[in-house]
């Protein structure tokens, strides 16, 4: 390929830098999130999964990777600052 300059691939294509960061972890994948809470002590996620039903999962940490106009529908405790 003859790419602009400061243009780069990733070779396997771009999935393969999520893929190699999501190694080790525990991934879930396909799943609507309604909501997530912090206690202080964990984070839990409230979820529709695939079939439709709802669910909740605790963790200790928590990366939520979507595209920003949908985090409005996400209902977030804490809340976000107004200015975020």
């Amino acid at each position: 390929h003859d790419d602009p300059p400061g243009l780069y691939r990733i070779a396997g294509g771009n999935d393969t830098l999520a893929k190699a960061l999501a190694r080790g972890l525990d991934v879930a994948l396909g799943r609507v999130v309604r909501a997530v809470r912090e206690d202080g002590a964990s984070v839990v996620v409230s979820f529709t999964d695939r079939d439709g039903r709802s669910a909740e999962a605790s963790t200790d940490a928590l990366v939520l990777a979507l595209p920003a106009p949908l985090l409005h529908e996400i209902a977030l405790s804490p809340a976000l600052p107004d200015r975020q």
